[in-house]
């Protein structure tokens, strides 16, 4: 992978939004019954699952993202489950992408529930003005349960580490002029793209907080990535813009682990069906046809490590 690394800017040009508890609010929006309660949205009708989202109520009960079932009703006895149900996210996706386009264009979707604009001069200048417009156009055409949080920023990265700042329902303005005492509080794990294990790269290094980050050198950055995504990170978080050249994508891929009681021919059956189900509907939704049907199956010793994987190639 190659980027194209444009001149530093002090400007804001970059808003980011990233919706809250996306599938939890969503299934709340659609059911009246849900508002107000503790929700997690599950992969499969079984047990020995776990959440891939949950509701703003159950965070404030201590629960964490990706609990597993068992976890969540320990903490929270009247947690309510759902299914998942990603044809209607998806369809929601769609309509609130109209009703964000009514208020600014939309650049790039980065995910089901996050997207990024470019801001010309006079719409950086509105700054928390225009956040707030977006998220009364979003009220006013879906509900108030469907929140987002927003960040601006001279960077795409740095106006992402500015949504993630203060959600629910926040905003974030981050200048260059400001960095890096603005986010110098910020552990490494609450920045986009630092995992566990780049975590551990950069505390071999000797850096441990963002303004040894910060300190960095482009090099040095590269270096402890192992690849130019280090650098990229580095101008990112500096104000400069590295851009991606685009890519063609060749395959719609799907994949589940499977809980212990869907280990048997019949829901290894339902499983697959559902994994290829998904894929098709992305494959038709992007105009394209298959040309190429591939299905696999990895087991394991340990609990939960079974996975099933669809994918379609053109």
């Amino acid at each position: 992978m190659t980027y194209q690394f444009r001149g530093q800017t002090h400007a804001v040009e970059r808003l980011y939004l990233d919706f809250d508890s996306f599938f939890a609010t969503a299934e709340q929006h659609f059911n009246p019954d849900l508002r107000g309660k503790p929700v997690g949205v599950i992969p499969l009708d079984s047990p020995h699952t776990g959440c891939i989202a949950i509701s703003r109520e159950a965070k404030a009960l201590g629960l964490k993202s990706m609990a597993k079932m068992s976890e969540a009703r320990a903490l929270i006895p009247d947690m309510i489950f759902v299914v998942a149900r990603h044809d209607v996210y998806v369809r929601l996706h769609n309509r609130i992408l109209e009703v964000i386009e009514t208020c600014l264009p939309v650049a790039k979707v980065r995910s089901i529930d996050e997207v990024v604009c470019h801001l010309l001069p006079s719409e950086a200048r509105e700054g928390e003005a225009l956040a707030r417009r977006i998220k009364r156009a979003l009220a006013a055409n879906f509900s108030d349960l469907l929140t987002c949080s927003i960040g601006m920023a001279p960077t795409e990265t740095l106006a992402k580490i500015g949504a993630e700042m203060n959600k629910p329902d926040g905003f974030a303005l981050i200048e260059a002029a400001a960095l890096p005492d603005q986010l110098a509080h910020l552990a490494l794990r609450k920045l986009p793209g630092i995992s566990q294990g780049m975590e551990a790269r950069l505390n071999a290094a000797g850096i441990s907080d963002f303004e040894g980050l910060w300190r960095l050198a482009p090099k040095q950055a590269r270096a402890i990535w192992g690849s130019v995504e280090g650098e990229r990170f580095w101008c990112e978080l500096h104000g400069t813009h590295a851009e991606r050249p685009a890519t063609v994508k060749r395959m719609f891929g799907h994949s589940r682990m499977l809980p212990a009681d869907w280990r048997n021919p019949d829901k290894l059956r339902e499983c697959a069906q559902q994994l290829t189900i998904s894929a098709g509907r992305r494959l038709r939704r992007a105009d394209l046809r298959a040309t190429k049907l591939s299905l696999g199956f990895r087991g394991g010793e340990r609990p939960m490590s079974r996975t099933g994987k669809a994918d379609l190639r053109w």
